[in-house]
């Protein structure tokens, strides 16, 4: 249907999230538009490409690690944090991380605001990040960064209004093995109204264990509380912001083993609680049979109560990870194929919020159609990209190639009030071919993240990475994160892309195609160097 438009009328309005015929001002009035006769058309597509952020650092892994930073200068618009693990420094793989902040003008990410780099040889700092909550209640939303190899440092930068410091108002060192691994920031676990940060060690005690440092008005709690596994539920190789998935008002931690080949293991959730988060598993997801690879990513959400502000994309803040509408936030869990006695098809897995909390099998499953994508290596959920009211899920296939030799990719889940979308209601590629870039694989889709609203339209827009862009030397490509904003969008009848045939452009050197009838600041997945 094709429309022209025509101004009908200039107000105040609060909108339902159906309403989508006005256009917010800045003093929080409207200008409404009336449908008139033909010559406008809806996108075809839930996504558009709108920028492209290109690292400053070669050889670095630019883009390998992405996490919502949330809202660091209290402007309103949701910030980027981007790890690059492998920068040299001043000395060999410090890694560093880079903080852009969105302009308030709607404009988007125009330059990196902040960057810090590791202080060890080896560090491998940025290899993981976390952001989108605040700790010390100042409204500001804060961010951690952490060292994954050689130094198991874990900093964390409180926000301001021109942003955090270079300098770590907070730090702990694990001492060895791999504490801080994986972090998170996951919201209020315990009622008391500030964030935790959760910091996974896969080598601690017998089956791996999660250390949870309580937020506080002066900052994190000096005495955490350390989460343990057992032989049945190993944790701390990954940790992510669960959301709220039984509706008592509190954050919920999810946490696995990591990718696991065929072997049998099982993802965990630990509730919050008036005393703090509880210290055993309450909820577990277990491995269904066939899916390899199972707890290759999670993605959850961080409750609103603990952003320090509306960014998640949607109008009025009640949508969050909630998949399918039913006031419960939902969680994923990414099977990549990896590891597959038989076949390496990757799966994205989720689970249903309730009450009583998710429960065996999984409430949705979406299975690649093609081997060897590794679909569900990283893994998010974006919030409402396309207006209608439901949050959606972003899954990472870093190993598709379609015309272009492992150029990557990603399809994005459209959620519905009856859940799931069966069939991706797009689909994202580099469009570069490995064999220009060294023959290894551009990495388009290691990491995937829902960014909030950079642009005022309401809908939440995403972020994709791909830290193997630019020379066909390694020490000099420079990688590259892409910035897509969700749109309002009449999608098309087309057959799901399975992969063999030239999917043509796209902008930007990106294509991209819409699939269909698939009837929005999220946790992205942790990554690192896959050469």
């Amino acid at each position: 249907m094709y429309y022209s438009w025509a101004l009908w009328g200039y107000g105040s309005l609060k909108r339902a999230p159906s309403d989508r015929l006005s256009h917010p001002g800045d003093d929080g009035s409207f200008l409404f538009l009336l449908a008139t006769g033909t010559s406008w058309a809806l996108p075809s597509e839930p996504l558009e490409l709108s920028d492209t952020l290109t690292g400053s650092w070669p050889g670095s892994d630019f883009g390998s690690v992405l996490a919502c930073a949330g809202d660091v200068d209290l402007n309103g618009k949701p910030d980027l944090l981007v790890g690059a693990p492998y920068d040299a420094g001043d000395g060999s793989s410090r890694g560093r991380a880079a903080l852009y902040l969105a302009d308030r003008d709607n404009s988007g990410y125009t330059a990196e605001s902040w960057s810090v780099v590791g202080t060890r040889d080896l560090g491998h700092y940025g290899g993981a990040l976390a952001g989108g909550a605040d700790v010390d209640g100042d409204g500001f939303d804060d961010i951690a960064v952490a060292s994954t190899y050689q130094d198991w440092q874990v900093d964390l930068y409180l926000g301001g209004e021109t942003g955090p410091s270079t300098a770590p108002d907070w730090s702990v060192n694990g001492g060895g093995g791999s504490f801080g691994h994986s972090i998170a920031l996951v919201g209020d676990m315990d009622g008391d109204g500030y964030a935790e940060l959760a910091i996974g060690n896969r080598s601690g005690g017998d089956s791996g264990q999660i250390t949870v440092y309580f937020g506080a008005s002066t900052g994190l709690d000096a005495d955490p509380v350390v989460l343990s596994g057992d032989d049945d539920h190993r944790v701390g190789t990954l940790v992510a912001a669960a959301g709220d998935v039984d509706g008592d008002g509190l954050a919920d931690l999810l946490s696995g083993p990591g990718s696991d080949g065929d072997t049998p293991s099982a993802v965990t959730i630990f509730r919050g609680d008036p005393t703090g988060p509880l210290s055993s598993p309450t909820y577990t997801l277990a491995y269904p049979s066939g899916a390899a690879g199972f707890g290759a990513a999670l993605a959850g959400t961080i409750p609103a109560a603990a952003t320090g502000g509306d960014i998640d994309g949607d109008i009025d803040g009640d949508i969050d990870g909630d998949i399918d509408g039913d006031g419960f936030d939902d969680v994923f869990v990414g099977a990549d194929g990896e590891g597959s006695v038989t076949s390496a098809v990757g799966s994205v897995l989720g689970w249903a919020g309730a009450t009583s909390g998710p429960t065996a099998p999984a409430t949705w499953t979406y299975q690649d159609p093609v081997d060897g994508t590794v679909l569900g290596r990283s893994l998010a959920v974006v919030g409402d990209v396309d207006g209608d009211g439901f949050a959606d899920v972003l899954a990472g296939r870093p190993g598709f190639q379609d015309g272009e030799r492992l150029e990557g990719g990603a399809v994005l889940l459209m959620g519905s009030a009856d859940g799931l979308g069966s069939d991706p209601a797009w689909q994202g590629s580099s469009d570069q071919d490995a064999a220009d870039h060294g023959d290894v694989w551009i990495g388009y889709g290691q990491a995937v993240l829902g960014l909030g609203d950079i642009n005022g339209d309401d809908r939440a827009d995403v972020a994709i990475g791909a830290p193997n862009t630019g020379s066909d030397a390694y020490e000099d490509r420079l990688g590259t994160v892409f910035i897509y904003t969700g749109t309002t969008y009449q999608a098309p009848t087309q057959t799901p892309d399975t992969g063999g045939g030239d999917t043509g452009g796209g902008d930007s050197g990106v294509s991209a195609s819409g699939q269909g009838g698939a009837c929005g600041c999220s946790g992205g997945s942790q990554g690192g160097s896959m050469l």
